[in-house]
């Protein structure tokens, strides 16, 4: 897939990540009166390097034209070479506040973290938790501890000559996930928040207590912006933002509906739940990296319903929840 210029002076440029089911990211390049800026980069790994310098050449630009740096969110497939690209360029990196403990945890305590959630969520220690605990080298090749040294602020403007980027925090796949709006060009940069084809994962970690109510908090400002061409992180562009948030929306209320039938059912723990819900594939045929991504999801959705005061916390080591039309 070529890069591609979706307005003028503003180009979508894929970069090749190695995860299954998703091989790029869509990063995008906004042209100043002097350089560039860039948003997004892709993972930290000499493949993805060579394939954003190869998609800048694509559009007559070098790594040397970089003038800074912005982030939808930190995970390793859109922020993974932000370190290599400062270190390069001087660019400086830009990010929401609120996904620095992500990275922090990076600098020590991310492991021992990730066991007590693993527990907290009703998975038995032993070889199934075991497989879900990647070691600490794994951590730093998949997330690089990289800081940011420009705070992204709701409702304000990132410095771009030229253009007039607006920072909207829209939390849930991540808790300082942003959007940016640039309304004169009528394009809103999604990042995963708004996808094509799937819905991004919305997942309870030790960083985010209620990520579901966060994000449909979120796609409510979304569907305020009005039929604006969406510029998604991955897959490709769609014509209304807003339309694809009342999709999402719905098929969260549907994941809802399904989750309390469960825990009506038997099921208590968010293992029990997560092992329940209907996937792409059956949960033994889910890799480690999935099923953590599944219990977040699972979790996300019963805080989401416990809130709503349709089921009850029982327990809070494990976690255990049930019906409040469930007789003790």
């Amino acid at each position: 897939m070529p890069a591609e210029e979706v307005r003028p002076g503003l180009w979508s440029i894929p970069v090749a990540i190695p995860l299954p089911g998703l091989h790029t990211v869509l990063v995008y390049a906004f042209e100043l009166s002097r350089g560039l800026l860039l948003v997004d980069a892709g993972w930290s790994s000499p493949e993805s390097l060579a394939s954003l310098e190869a998609g800048l050449a694509e559009i007559g630009a070098s790594l040397d034209d970089l003038r800074a740096t912005v982030y939808t969110h930190a995970h390793g497939d859109h922020y993974g070479l932000a370190g290599v690209i400062r270190e390069r360029t001087g660019a400086s990196v830009a990010l929401h506040g609120g996904d620095v403990p992500l990275i922090s945890a990076r600098l020590g305590r991310g492991e021992e973290e990730l066991t007590a959630w693993l527990t907290r969520a009703g998975v038995p220690d032993g070889d199934e938790q075991h497989q879900m605990r990647p070691g600490r080298g794994q951590f730093a090749w998949h997330f690089p501890a990289v800081l940011p040294d420009v705070d992204l602020v709701d409702g304000t403007l990132v410095e771009a000559p030229g253009w007039e980027l607006e920072v909207v925090h829209a939390p849930g796949h991540t808790p300082g996930h942003v959007m940016l709006v640039e309304r004169r060009a009528k394009v809103v940069l999604t990042g995963d928040a708004i996808l094509p084809r799937i819905t991004p994962n919305i997942s309870a970690t030790p960083y985010a207590e209620d990520p579901l109510g966060d994000y449909l908090g979120a796609l409510e400002r979304v569907r305020a912006l009005g039929h604006l061409l969406a510029l998604p992180g991955h897959e490709g562009v769609l014509p209304s933002v807003a339309a694809r948030a009342e999709e999402i929306v719905e098929h969260h209320e549907q994941q809802l509906r399904e989750t309390h039938e469960l825990v009506e059912g038997g099921a208590e723990t968010v293992r029990d739940v997560a092992e329940r819900m209907p996937w792409s594939r059956p949960w033994s045929a889910l890799p480690p990296w999935e099923r953590r991504a599944a219990l977040g999801e699972a979790q996300a959705h019963l805080v989401m319903l416990e809130r709503r005061g349709e089921i009850s916390r029982v327990c809070d080591s494990p976690l255990r929840w049930r019906s409040v039309l469930t007789p003790a």
